[in-house]
């Protein structure tokens, strides 16, 4: 995942002015909305130059950019530690119901969240990014327990992943936009549906 920063810090008083201009760009979010954000109102938020603003992120696309590749990585460490310990089948149904709950959980808690996926899908490179981040998830869950995969069906059982991740993706997003009563349909019956077709490629024994 690249990095949209125009200038990586490398020195501590640098990551931590990067860091205060993330965490002011969340609170505007959060009170206003990504799409009321702008560059001098960020600046002096923050209570820096625009220009020391310009030299880090060039636009509010970078911003919310940045935002969501914290997002899909803080959603990828949680997904490596559920899945750390599968020992059998039964374990990774489990995890499986557990990682996908966290993730919906993740969005109706953090509203900023939801705002930052909304507006970063807006991003005409973001679906690439998108099936990058499920295919890395995938490969993960594909670790966990390919010692428990039939002979012979690696290959459909990495598939099944790949395409898992990205369908438990899109239910998401479309569980947040409904009722949440439906919403917890959504995500219980895309749940089932992974469920049963990586247990296709798994053993029963």
């Amino acid at each position: 995942m690249t990095s949209n920063i125009r200038r990586v810090p490398r020195q501590a008083r640098s990551r931590a002015r990067v860091e205060s201009i993330l965490s002011c760009a969340v609170e505007m979010i959060e009170s206003q909305g990504s799409g009321l954000l702008k560059m001098n109102d960020l600046a002096a938020q923050a209570a820096i130059p625009i220009g020391s603003l310009y030299q880090y992120f060039p636009d509010r696309a970078a911003i919310v950019h940045t935002l969501a590749e914290r997002l899909m990585l803080r959603v990828h460490e949680e997904v490596k530690k559920e899945f750390d310990d599968i020992l059998t089948v039964a374990d990774f149904e489990i995890a499986l119901k557990c990682s996908i709950n966290n993730y919906y959980s993740l969005f109706l808690k953090e509203p900023v969240s939801r705002d930052v996926w909304s507006a970063f899908q807006a991003n005409q490179d973001s679906h690439l990014i998108d099936i990058a981040d499920s295919r890395k998830n995938a490969k993960v869950l594909f670790s966990a327990i390919r010692h428990l995969c039939v002979p012979g069906a690696r290959t459909a059982l990495k598939t099944s992943l790949f395409l898992s991740m990205q369908l438990c993706g899109a239910a998401v997003r479309m569980a947040i936009s409904v009722k949440p009563t439906e919403g917890d349909r959504i995500i219980a019956t895309c749940t089932g549906m992974i469920r049963r077709e990586v247990l296709l490629h798994l053993r029963q024994d």
